[in-house]
């Protein structure tokens, strides 16, 4: 799998860039559920894992393709880096 961080989003889906700079499209359909809710939130950077589908693409970044990502999950390694909002539970 490879790893980067989504920089970007709107309601179809959302960019990934990679240390190389290189950016994938991954609709929304394809993150992990746990996703979803902190895109909504002040931006925090987002660090996800996921797989390349090198057969399709969306437009180019940096005169390189945009290849689409799938199977888009939180990153079990930078996940601490995470701020998470105050949650207040109900009982």
């Amino acid at each position: 799998m490879s790893e980067g961080k989504i920089i970007t989003f709107g309601k179809k889906a959302v960019t990934i860039q990679n240390d190389n700079k290189e950016q994938f499209y991954a609709p929304l359909e394809n993150l992990e559920d746990l996703i979803i809710p902190f895109l909504h939130h002040p931006y925090t950077p987002l660090y996800v894992s996921f797989n390349i589908n090198y057969k399709k693409f969306s437009g180019q970044s940096n005169n390189k393709k945009r290849y689409f990502a799938y199977n888009v999950k939180l990153s079990d390694v930078k996940l601490s880096d995470v701020k998470l909002p105050d949650v207040k539970l109900h009982t």
